[in-house]
Order: structure tokens, then C-alpha cells, then sequence
């Protein structure tokens, strides 16, 4: 099971480099707001997966880049 993720900015500010990935857990099915998973989205948008722990439940997802439908998704 998959679920879609979201890259959301902190604010409308240009020079702001500040935001949250949100997305809801396929596992526990929690919104989660992370904060870290936010420093790696060039590196998801160059093709690598990004592994890391749900903050909720603890079980281990996946974030991948889909290139052909422009949307992140969690698994």
C-alpha cells in the first residue's frame, strides 16, 4: 500500500528554504508533518529513495519520486 506525499513550504518568502513533508502513514494511517525528510527532497528529485521511520508508529517507509506523474508517494 502507498499513500501520496507533499512537499509544503513554510511560507510564501522566495529566500525561505523552510517547509515540511507531509504525508499519511499507509501503516497507521496518522498525518504526519517531518520535518527532516524536508532537507532531502533534491535528493529524491535526482532518483534516490529516501528510507526512514514513521513518527507515529514507528514502522519503516520509503518516499520515491514518481518522474512521470510529478507526485512523491510514501510505501
Amino acid at each position: 500500500m502507498k499513500t501520496e506525499a507533499y512537499f509544503i513550504r513554510h511560507c510564501d518568502n522566495e529566500t525561505c528554504d523552510l517547509g515540511a513533508f507531509q504525508y499519511t502513514c499507509p501503516h497507521c494511517n496518522k498525518t504526519v508533518s517531518d520535518y527532516e525528510i524536508w532537507w532531502k527532497q533534491d535528493d529524491m528529485w535526482s532518483g534516490t529513495p529516501e528510507v526512514f521511520k514513521c513518527e507515529k508508529c514507528g514502522e519503516s517507509l520509503t518516499v520515491e519520486w514518481d518522474k512521470e506523474e510529478y507526485e512523491y508517494w510514501v510505501h
